[in-house]
């Protein structure tokens, strides 16, 4: 399920669907695509359903124990957030006029090498000025080269 899920999330081409026969890796072109429907109804129902059965588990559990038996509030959260953000996304653009949707796009992986560029730059500074930040980012070639825009 973690698998599909990360497709869903990943999809980067409008053709690597057709030659890895997988058809979460598709780009989006629907605004009621069936994997908005997995992605809420399968997976996200999945946890719910996980996390209902620790709770009402049996046992002289302390919430600590029960905690342990599920996975992070934060990973869960940040799992039903990304869900619903990428469903509402595609359904922004395709009538905005995109032909379609690659999910990978959104991908957070460039802007969090773009600011650790930054930092790297910046030294011991943790507050540069907007001065500073403007002349690391044209003078350091990898941040330049890092831009997700």
């Amino acid at each position: 399920m973690v698998n599909k899920f990360f497709d869903c999330l990943n999809t980067r081409s409008t053709t690597e669907h057709i030659r890895k026969r997988n058809e979460f890796l598709a780009d989006y072109t629907s605004l009621d695509d069936s994997r908005f429907d997995w992605l809420q109804n399968v997976f996200i129902a999945y946890f719910e359903d996980w996390y209902k059965r620790v709770q009402e588990r049996q046992g002289a559990f302390t919430s600590d124990d029960r905690g342990k038996m599920f996975i992070s509030h934060q990973t869960y959260r940040g799992m039903k957030i990304t869900v619903n953000s990428l469903i509402e996304v595609v359904r922004f653009l395709l009538p905005e006029g995109c032909e379609f949707v690659l999910s990978e796009k959104f991908c957070q992986d460039p802007l969090e090498e773009y600011f650790g560029h930054q930092r790297a730059r910046g030294w011991l500074s943790d507050n540069p000025t907007l001065q500073s930040f403007g002349y690391n980012d044209h003078n350091c070639k990898e941040t330049i080269i890092a831009h997700p825009w």
